[in-house]
């Protein structure tokens, strides 16, 4: 009997040690009366189930807030999200790009519009053992180099930018040239390891640089993709297992 029990515990701590992958279910948002023609079906917003009811509402309400950026924060998700509908929100739909051993990633993309329609994509990373919301330093150890590399990356894709920029001069004044290049040096000394996203093979780190509706078309959309592979000795202990 004793032997059983061991067999039974041991079993039920290796589940919990390996993690089990959560599900995401799907919460239809009620569009804006102003967008009356706009499907249910198009407005999405995940949310997560673990098992756990209490690591569920912790994970569920800090993303609806962080997606949100805090607008209605003690607000219920269903209150919060049609009220924030209701601001002109058009579209929201969401990609889960890892769920497994502890750990959800995923990305929402959504269109709002105003007097223009705007359209963006955030990302999210959860422990979804305990709820918390997961920093790139929590993956990796920043100060090992990795860092630097990102910085020098973004870097040499600003770069880039600038010198397609000067092909265009022909079509942009000068005036209109220089505010662009103003809003890519801001861009490039304000950015941070903020935003991420986690594949099982590897991690992306994004940036978009905010530009006026009238310069749009010149937004600077940073990428940078890591093989987890190639990441093994950057990786923090607890996350080794990320690069196997």
């Amino acid at each position: 009997m004793t032997t059983k029990i061991l067999t039974v515990l041991f079993f039920c701590i290796s589940l919990n040690l390996l993690g089990q992958q959560v599900s995401v279910d799907t919460f239809r948002i009620k569009g804006s009366d102003r967008f009356s023609e706009i499907s249910q079906d198009s407005m999405n917003f995940p949310l997560i189930s673990t098992g756990n009811k209490d690591v569920d509402s912790l994970i569920n309400f800090d993303l609806k807030n962080r997606l949100t950026t805090y607008e209605f924060p003690a607000e219920s998700i269903d209150s919060t999200l049609f009220k924030w509908a209701g601001n002109g929100l058009v579209y929201m739909d969401f990609e889960v790009t890892y769920n497994a051993n502890n750990l959800i990633s995923l990305q929402i993309s959504a269109e709002g519009c105003g007097a223009y329609c705007t359209s963006w994509t955030e990302y999210f990373n959860y422990n979804t053992l305990t709820g918390s919301w997961v920093e790139l330093q929590d993956v990796l150890k920043i100060g090992n180099g990795f860092e630097s590399r990102v910085l020098d990356e973004k870097s040499i894709q600003y770069e880039g930018l600038r010198e397609d920029l000067k092909h265009q001069t022909n079509d942009l004044d000068q005036d209109l040239y220089e505010t662009i290049l103003e809003y890519y040096d801001e861009c490039d000394s304000a950015f941070t390891l903020d935003k991420f996203i986690l594949f099982p093979d590897s991690i992306q780190i994004f940036e978009r640089c905010w530009m006026p509706h009238f310069l749009l078309p010149y937004t600077a959309k940073i990428e940078l993709k890591y093989a987890w592979a190639d990441l093994e000795k950057e990786l923090n202990s607890n996350y080794s297992f990320l690069a196997k």
